[in-house]
């Protein structure tokens, strides 16, 4: 490493991706990739596009706020658009945990968790999954602290039901859980016109 860099975070476990093949004749399900290509109207809403990439894009990204607000049935306050998962998961670490409110997730889980933590100084605790690979809501109730749960669980494919996840919300009243999912837009057969 460069004598330049600051070593506050040499200690900084990093994240090791998933294994990404590239011959693809697999539908990999663990980074929400679609095997279909995109629909033609997409294709040209994205042509129509390009032709202002020159200008600076609207940083609060106003029209689509407003847009998914409308479909989602929420106020456009309630959405927040960032470059990826990722960077809304550290925000939530950054707002909602620290040395106070320390993080708890479980110990087979998004391999980014422990990295965010680490980054951002929070304490963390990992709760070791069940021993078909589940996680029983029961080690999160009560807590006291900020609960972060990927649902489905990350790399095991399984999930906690709605009703699980209220336990461990309602148990837990001065603390923020956090559920980690991704809904698949065309679920809920969503359409976007501009």
């Amino acid at each position: 490493m460069s004598r330049l860099f600051s070593d506050k975070y040499s200690s900084l476990t990093p994240y090791t991706p998933g294994e990404q093949p590239q011959d693809m004749p697999y539908i990999k399900l663990n980074t929400n990739e679609s095997p279909y290509a995109p629909s033609d109207s997409v294709r040209e809403a994205v042509s129509k596009e390009a032709g202002r990439l020159q200008l600076y894009s609207d940083p609060e990204c106003k029209a689509l706020r407003q847009k998914m607000a409308e479909v989602f049935s929420v106020k456009p306050e309630q959405i927040i658009m960032t470059n990826g998962s990722d960077e809304v998961l550290n925000f939530a670490f950054m707002a909602f945990a620290d040395d106070e409110h320390p993080l708890v997730f479980p110990d087979i889980t998004y391999g980014f968790y422990p990295v965010f933590a680490q980054l951002n100084h929070i304490p963390y605790e990992e709760i070791p999954l069940e021993a078909d690979f589940s996680i029983d809501e029961k080690d999160y109730i009560g807590v006291n602290k900020t609960v972060v749960i990927a649902n489905p669980n990350a790399p095991t494919g399984l999930y906690l039901s709605l009703d699980k996840i209220e336990k461990i919300v309602k148990s837990n009243p001065d603390n923020v859980v956090i559920i980690d999912e991704a809904m698949l837009i065309s679920e809920r057969r969503v359409r976007f016109r501009w």
